[in-house]
């Protein structure tokens, strides 16, 4: 298959749930004798266009509002390219580029497929999503060919924004269990799990507390 992948960051410039994903995914279905192309923003010091993991990046400038690359260029290039490719993927309801996808598929494009990427955004102020998911995130969703949530709990909060069940289908992240693995040669303790940035807007400064007060809780009942 010619698959597009249209996401707003991608790794190792950008180091974050999407960008992983979508690397990830890209590398994996090149591995496998798919033609994989990636177009992305530009962060760093980098091309705007390289193959990388058997797969072809394609990067565009633009200006960025709430870590949200927006790119004219990147417009015009799919308004060119949207029936070149067998379909087009794009992650997160979010992003300036998802949103040109949807457009591109209202007027005539190759399959558009959107990965749910979590229904709020940590970075926009609540009021302006409360504008923006009803209405013109609904719309991006109603305007995909299929869905992809990764949780039962993201493809129920689209059922309730309106979203037809039948175009979402739940597949559930994966992980590289040789990398990450369970500790076996340490003491029985007291042990916190974050997996996410560490970036506010994520609560990991919560998560902090409460287990502090976890643990002087759990000290003041149980003998050390």
């Amino acid at each position: 298959m010619k698959i597009l992948r249209v996401a707003g960051d991608l790794y190792p410039a950008f180091v974050g749930g999407i960008a992983i994903h979508a690397h990830e995914m890209s590398k994996m279905q090149a591995s496998v004798g798919h033609e994989v192309t990636v177009y992305t923003s530009i962060w760093e010091d980098e091309p705007l266009e390289e193959v990388r993991d058997n797969y072809r990046i394609v990067r565009f400038r633009g200006i960025t509002i709430f870590r949200n690359p927006i790119s004219p260029n990147l417009f015009y290039r799919l308004l060119r390219e949207r029936n070149k490719y067998d379909v087009i993927h794009a992650h997160s309801h979010l992003y300036s580029s998802t949103v040109f996808c949807a457009l591109m598929r209202m007027i005539g494009s190759s399959p558009l497929v959107v990965t749910n990427h979590g229904l709020i955004s940590s970075i926009v102020p609540m009021w302006l999503q409360k504008i923006y998911i009803p209405t013109i995130g609904r719309w991006v969703y109603d305007t995909a060919d299929r869905i992809i949530c990764y949780t039962e709990t993201e493809r129920d909060q689209l059922i309730d924004l309106g979203i037809q069940p039948k175009k979402i289908t739940v597949i559930h992240n994966g992980i590289d269990t040789e990398h990450f693995a369970p500790l076996t040669n340490i003491p029985p303790k007291k042990q916190i799990l974050w997996i996410g940035k560490y970036v506010p807007g994520k609560g990991v400064e919560y998560l902090l507390r409460g287990f502090q007060l976890f643990s002087k809780k759990i000290s003041l009942i149980t003998p050390f």
